[in-house]
């Protein structure tokens, strides 16, 4: 089996870098980007992440948690409230 060890740009330090000893990093686009494993020490990426909230829908009395404000059963937000409801107040 052959290896091949091309060599990439690091695309924060501007380095010749095997390409087997980086990350790829998410890019717009159809460019590459390459980090390597120094740079990503220095500076680790904040990734921002949606949190999932919670629902119900009064139409089909469904409770459920999205990121999106939508319901999976009737695809409809116009009646949807918080989650908080119980089953004391189903009653």
């Amino acid at each position: 089996m052959v290896v091949i060890k091309s060599r990439v740009n690091c695309y924060q330090c501007h380095q010749p870098v095997e390409k087997s000893e980086t990350l790829l990093v998410m890019s717009k686009g159809l460019l590459k980007l390459y980090q390597c494993a120094d740079c990503y020490k220095i500076k680790k990426p904040q990734g921002y992440f949606e949190h999932r909230k919670g629902f119900y829908c009064e139409k089909c009395k469904y409770k459920f948690s999205s990121k999106k404000p939508v319901c999976p059963y009737c695809n409809s937000s116009e009646r949807l409230t918080k989650s908080d409801v119980s089953v004391h107040d189903l009653i």
